[in-house]
């Protein structure tokens, strides 16, 4: 994966929280990777969500709407 390509939209200490949000991206015709940085025999660490850089507003956008239902 080409880092230069990819921004960080959003950091949890939950896999599934950023997996759901991926899915909901992918949905929406957004590219979308779960990077996760965790430690496999802890579970300490951060799990990163990242999508192109060119659709980080659209992104932001559509996760806010999506929030703001579920409010």
């Amino acid at each position: 994966m080409n880092q230069k390509k990819w921004s960080i939209l959003k950091t949890s200490n939950q896999v599934f929280e950023l997996e759901m949000m991926k899915g909901f991206l992918l949905e929406n015709g957004i590219d979308a990777v779960v990077m996760n940085k965790q430690d496999s025999s802890y579970q300490l660490g951060e799990v990163e969500l990242l999508v192109k850089k060119e659709d980080i507003q659209r992104a932001e956008e559509l996760l806010n709407k999506s929030n703001e239902r579920n409010t």
